[in-house]
């Protein structure tokens, strides 16, 4: 009955074509991650009222982080207290059919990382240039704090970009993916810079995909198989063997040679 009130469809709502075989095993998995299993019998209306309802959820989390911030500054710590608000991984959102997290696709891997003191952190600017990291909270929080750590992290201080956008903090992300809580086998890799982004699977066919952020933001054109971007590859495959090697991963076994 609130047909004409839910939200429309992504641009980038079909799967695609060529979907790696891990991501297809997902959408079939009943144990971890089976919103997927479930969604495959969504109608486009039930997919539009997903949609609704994931926004009725963040209307409820902003209001919650309303009240947090009108406590602070009625108890005058609104300028001595840093708030910084992000999340652990994205949803689906219906793109691509997806509505989990579980994935490397954008909505799901991408998460807003706020940062907030009253005086001291200028208002109102977004920032879409820099490559932030979950893994940079700790070194953020320990440099505005004033605190030289006695640890090694992998995260960076934030504190540069905020205070100088021109700063560069890194210039890869790297992101990993273990999607199965019972099958510890499997294990998928992202890299990404300012405009590319490379994906592989350690199982199955058309494991690798590459896509252009600045002119494919929906990730529907793969374009790994394709020779003209053969170099962009290759660049983003040998700085993830780089990372693979001065972390330890086992990414570094599954990892294509060319």
């Amino acid at each position: 009955e609130k047909i004409e009130s839910l939200p429309d469809l992504p641009g980038n709502f079909q799967i695609p074509e060529e979907e790696p075989d891990a991501v297809k095993q997902k959408r079939k998995m009943d144990h971890y991650g089976d919103e997927l299993l479930i969604a495959q019998n969504y109608s486009s209306s039930d997919w539009r009222a997903y949609l609704y309802n994931y926004y009725r959820f963040i209307e409820m989390v902003d209001f919650q982080i309303g009240r947090i911030l009108k406590a602070l500054r009625e108890k005058g710590l609104s300028e001595n207290t840093i708030v910084i608000f992000t999340s652990d991984h994205g949803d689906g959102m219906a793109s691509h059919q997806w509505a989990a997290k579980l994935s490397l696709y954008e909505e799901a891997s991408k998460v807003p990382f706020l940062l907030y003191w009253e005086g001291r952190i200028p208002r109102g600017i977004i920032d879409r240039k820099h490559l932030v990291s979950g893994v940079d909270l700790a070194p953020t929080l320990c440099d505005y704090a004033g605190i030289e750590p006695n640890l090694s992290f992998s995260g960076k201080s934030l504190k540069p970009i905020v205070e100088d956008p021109n700063a560069v903090v890194r210039k890869h992300l790297i992101v990993e993916l273990e999607d199965d809580n019972k099958d510890t086998s499997r294990h998928a890799r992202m890299i990404r810079n300012s405009r590319f982004k490379y994906n592989v699977y350690n199982t199955g066919n058309n494991n690798e995909q590459l896509f252009d952020l600045w002119n494919d933001p929906g990730e529907t054109k793969n374009l790994a198989k394709g020779k003209y971007y053969s170099d962009v590859k290759n660049e983003l495959k040998s700085e993830l063997k780089k990372w693979a090697i001065q972390t330890q991963d086992n990414s570094l076994t599954f990892i294509p040679d060319n």
